[in-house]
């Protein structure tokens, strides 16, 4: 008979609950306590606590998951809307301004210190190369979903088609979005680039065959050729599926900046 505290067992219980409780909860929390990584359990504890209400639970629940997974889009997007609904409570007096309504767009800083102290050293040229590259098929298949846009809150900022992230620095990290099916022969090969998997297949329920992948800033240059195949195979699907919920915030003096630079190499 299998051990009933068993790791196996454990998920099996939590992903039975379907709907937002405090038993559901307490399932994924047993099993994040076995495994804190396990990106499924966290999602969905983050997510229930969200339904229930318990909106500065779920927001330290998102921020743990973001912990062990850099590049999680859910949990980015999660945390923007919790901040938007945060700020839309405050008293009319007391709420900010800026040119977005969400927290992570609220600040508006220049290009060069958004973009330059994220990417500086070895590395940063190939990583403006590839995120222009990703614009620019964006803009070929559906220039109405390009969104590039600044995230403050997290230091850093993404460029998106449609409805997922295609490409984002992290902590040393480019992640970009692909598609598993086309990537797949190639996986090893990434990863052998010091290259890893962020987010896994079936995390995104409207993008089941998306995955994204972070490969450190200075193997770039050596992952690009692999990677853009699989990068063009996902933004077609993302952008079929709909508008990046980010579309509010482009962020039109980045994206020109990101194109001047690229211009210089």
């Amino acid at each position: 008979m299998a051990d009933e505290n068993s790791l196996e067992a454990l998920r099996r219980r939590a992903f039975e609950h379907k709907r937002a409780s405090a038993e559901a909860i307490e399932a994924n929390r047993r099993v994040l306590q076995v495994d804190p990584t396990d990106a499924r359990a966290a999602t969905l504890a983050a997510r229930f606590l969200g339904d229930l209400g318990r909106d500065d639970e779920a927001e330290a629940a998102w921020r743990s998951l973001l912990e062990h997974h850099p590049g999680h889009t859910v949990a980015h997007s999660r945390l923007e809307g919790l901040a938007h609904r945060r700020d839309k409570n405050r008293p009319a007096g007391s709420r900010s301004t800026g040119t977005s309504q969400s927290r992570g767009f609220r600040v508006r800083r220049a290009p060069a210190a958004i973009v330059e102290p994220v990417l500086a050293g070895p590395g940063r040229d190939a990583c403006i190369a590839f995120l222009v590259q990703s614009i620019r098929m964006i803009e070929a298949i559906d220039g109405q979903r390009l969104a590039v846009t600044d995230l403050p809150s997290d230091n850093r900022f993404r460029v998106s088609g449609g409805k997922a992230s295609a490409v984002t620095p992290w902590k040393g990290l480019l992640c970009v979005f692909v598609d598993e099916r086309v990537l797949r022969d190639d996986l090893k090969t990434v990863e052998r680039l010091d290259g890893r998997i962020v987010n896994f297949a079936g995390e995104l329920a409207s993008l089941p065959s998306s995955i994204q992948v972070g490969v450190p800033f200075e193997r770039i240059a050596e992952a690009a050729e692999i990677l853009l195949p699989s990068h063009q195979a996902h933004l077609r699907s993302s952008i079929e599926v709909g508008p990046p919920p980010w579309g509010h915030a482009h962020d039109p003096d980045l994206y020109r900046y990101l194109l001047d630079v690229a211009h210089d190499f």
